[in-house]
C-alpha cells in the first residue's frame, strides 16, 4: 500500500514539474503556432489544410500533431511541440518548378496546426488558452447529419467500426444517444460556447465546409486570409473544378493541378431513412442554437 502511495506521489510531482516548468519557456513560445484548426472532423479540415499549405506566408504542419488531446504528447512539453513543425522554405515553394534553390527560412510566416479532436474534447480548450490566450481558432462546420454519416463511413472503411450505424447511434430505447462518439463532434453549439468562454470573438473564425469544398474555395479562403492578417493569395483562378472528382483542385503558378486524395469525395454509406430522420430531429434544436450564436457573433462584427 505504501509503495503504491509513493508511486502516486512521484507521478504527481513529475506531472506538476511538467505543467509548471516544462510549459513555461518564453523563447520556445515564440516558435509555437499562432493559429489552430481545431475541427470539426469530416467537415473539410483536410481540404483546408491542403489549400492553406500552398500559401507562401503560411507554415501549415502536414500532419496532425495531437498535442493537446493526447496526455503523453502534452507532457512532452512545448519544446517537443515546436520540433514537430518544419520551417517552410523557398525550396518547398518551388519544388515543382524548374529549379531548386537552397533552403531559405521565411520568418514572417504564420504557423498553423490541425487536429480535429481539439474541438470536442472539453479539457483541450483550457490547455490551448494556457499556452496562448491570443491563439486564433479556426472551426470548419457542415450540415451535422452529413458529418455524422461521413464520420461513420471513414471509421468503417478504416476497420474501426464493425457494426451497423444504428448500433453506434441509438440507445436501447431506439433514440439517438447523445454520448455516442459519432454524435459529440456534431454538437457545434455546445463546443463553440466553450471556446467563447476562453477566447474573444475576434480570435474565432467559422468556415462553411460545404462552401469550401463544393464551390470555388477562394471565397472561404479569402475570409481566412483576412482573419489571419495575410495578403490575398487565393484568387478564383488558382482553382479548377474537377467534375470527375466532384470538387476543386488547386492550380499552381506552373499550371499544375494539386487535387485531394482519392479518399476525399467518396460516396457515403447508405443509411436507413428512419435513422436519418431521427438524426435530423435530434440535431434540429442544436442547429438552431448554433445559428443563434453565429448570428449574434456576426451582429457584433457589424457594430
Amino acid at each position: 500500500m505504501n509503495r503504491r502511495l509513493y508511486v502516486t506521489v512521484f507521478i504527481v510531482i513529475i506531472s506538476f514539474y511538467y505543467l509548471c516548468f516544462w510549459h513555461k519557456t518564453d523563447f520556445i513560445k515564440k516558435e509555437l503556432p499562432q493559429a489552430l484548426v481545431v475541427g470539426v472532423k469530416k467537415c473539410g479540415t483536410g481540404a483546408l489544410r491542403s489549400f492553406l499549405m500552398q500559401h507562401p506566408d503560411i507554415n501549415f504542419n502536414p500532419s496532425e500533431i495531437k498535442f493537446f488531446n493526447h496526455p503523453w504528447n502534452y507532457l512532452r512539453g512545448y519544446r517537443w511541440y515546436v520540433n514537430q513543425f518544419s520551417p517552410r522554405s523557398r525550396e518547398d515553394q518551388i519544388r515543382n518548378g524548374e529549379t531548386i534553390q537552397l533552403t531559405i527560412v521565411s520568418f514572417h510566416q504564420i504557423r498553423i496546426e490541425k487536429t480535429p479532436k481539439y474541438f470536442h474534447e472539453d479539457y483541450v480548450t483550457r490547455l490551448i488558452w494556457n499556452m496562448d490566450p491570443k491563439m486564433k481558432i479556426i472551426i470548419v462546420v457542415r450540415e451535422p447529419v452529413k458529418r455524422t454519416i461521413s464520420d461513420y463511413t471513414q471509421e468503417s472503411i478504416s476497420g474501426m467500426f464493425h457494426v451497423d450505424i444504428s448500433r453506434k447511434l441509438l440507445n436501447r430505447f431506439g433514440e439517438i444517444d447523445p454520448s455516442s462518439e459519432l454524435i459529440s463532434p456534431s454538437l457545434y453549439a455546445n463546443h463553440l460556447k466553450r471556446f467563447l468562454e476562453f477566447f474573444p470573438r475576434s480570435q474565432i473564425h467559422i468556415v462553411d465546409g460545404e462552401n469550401l469544398q463544393r464551390n470555388n474555395p477562394s471565397i472561404e479562403l479569402a475570409k481566412i486570409e483576412k482573419f489571419l492578417g495575410k495578403s490575398n493569395y487565393f484568387t478564383s483562378t488558382k482553382f479548377s473544378n474537377n467534375t470527375t472528382k466532384g470538387y476543386y483542385c488547386f492550380v499552381s503558378d506552373m499550371g499544375k493541378h494539386k487535387c485531394l486524395g482519392n479518399a476525399k469525395g467518396r460516396r457515403q454509406e447508405l443509411v436507413d431513412e428512419r435513422v436519418v430522420s431521427k438524426l435530423k430531429q435530434f440535431f434540429k434544436c442544436h442547429n438552431e442554437d448554433f445559428f443563434r450564436i453565429v448570428m449574434k457573433l456576426e451582429q457584433q462584427d457589424d457594430l
